[in-house]
């Protein structure tokens, strides 16, 4: 391997969160996604109370750009809705009208349906996380750190937000500028926001890339409002899906994923960082997609993200879902993904 390829690191034998060493969990471990070089190594926290999951070594600040070379690209392209498809969204829409109070523009038998759809968990936690949880509001300021091309942000300006990105893709950033939306380039410390000037910051899977976590929620806190809210999803490194998979869990994700959290680790940062009401809560949003994800991995050691699966596996993956959303009831904690909102 060239010295171009290889990725640059440093040791981290050491819990980010309460110091703690650390055991080796999984040895050996490659990019199952893409193809970045090396063979990774993660820890889990040797405090029962922590539990944190972390690279050691870690790649470099100044060579983690390397993990992502060939990274996927964020898909901006218009795709044509079948008549299901379309049947759907209008339930969909008239859910966020009723639970929300989302303007609901679908007509007919499917815009009287929406309160059939927490029937559906897999769905019903798609549509929740297409607004965040936000009740409507309009002219709210949001900032939504990952934007990637701008899919969600444009999703939200049409409900009424004054919504705007930022992204540390140059591609992806000139796709949604392309797109009219407001959206900066680079980390967020460089972009000079005012202080107190956004009702609401979202992310999502942004916060286990990010070598400093504890740093980047402090100065997400310093950016909102006094009621403002952070809202963010990560996965769970206690999710069912890891308990079954193991070293084939797809969320691990080396060397992009730094840190992995759970709920007492993710809770116990945002009170570090000033946060003064946390709710953290696991949730099956994509429990589908990990569970396919993952089984790939244990199958044939890799998963191809850009292949949508044929139906009888999108099936299988959300009897799946299903079957987590069961287990939620005996295994609170045990959801694919993290859920956080978090008051300033």
């Amino acid at each position: 391997m060239g010295e171009t390829e290889r990725i640059q690191t440093s040791a981290v034998p050491r819990c980010y969160c309460c110091g703690e060493a650390g055991d080796i969990l999984y040895a050996g471990l490659q990019d199952r996604l893409f193809s970045a070089p090396g063979e990774w190594t993660l820890r889990r926290c040797r405090a029962a109370a922590c539990g944190l999951i972390w690279l050691d070594p870690m790649p470099a600040i100044e060579d983690i750009g390397k993990a992502y070379l060939d990274y996927y690209t964020h898909d901006a392209a218009e795709h044509v809705k079948s008549g299901l498809q379309l049947f759907v969204e209008g339930i969909v829409e008239d859910y966020l009208y009723r639970r929300y109070g989302y303007p609901c523009k679908h007509t007919g038998i499917a815009a009287q349906l929406g309160w059939l759809l927490p029937a559906f968990p897999g769905r019903k936690v798609d549509a929740d996380f297409s607004v965040f949880w936000q009740r409507s509001h309009p002219a709210g300021r949001l900032l939504e750190i990952g934007c990637g091309s701008g899919a969600m942000l444009a999703q939200l300006e049409c409900l009424g937000w004054r919504a705007q990105g930022i992204d540390l893709d140059p591609a992806a950033v000139r796709t949604a500028r392309s797109r009219g939306l407001k959206v900066d380039q680079g980390q967020l410390a460089e972009q000079g926001y005012e202080p107190a000037s956004f009702d609401v910051v979202v992310m999502s899977h942004v916060i286990e890339h990010v070598h400093d976590p504890r740093a980047l929620l402090s100065d997400i806190r310093g950016l909102l409002t006094e009621e403002g809210e952070l809202v963010l999803l990560t996965p769970n490194s206690q999710s069912l899906w890891h308990r079954c998979f193991g070293a084939a869990w797809m969320s691990l994700d080396p060397p992009r994923h730094l840190h992995l959290f759970n709920v007492p680790t993710m809770r116990r940062l945002l009170q570090e960082a000033g946060y003064r009401s946390v709710e953290v809560t696991s949730i099956i949003r994509d429990a589908n997609g990990g569970f396919l994800g993952s089984l790939h991995i244990r199958q044939s050691g890799r998963h191809d993200m850009g292949v949508i699966p044929p139906l009888a596996s999108r099936l299988v993956g959300r009897v799946m879902q299903v079957v987590e959303w069961a287990l939620l009831a005996l295994l609170p904690h045990a959801g694919e993904e993290l859920r956080v909102i978090a008051r300033r």
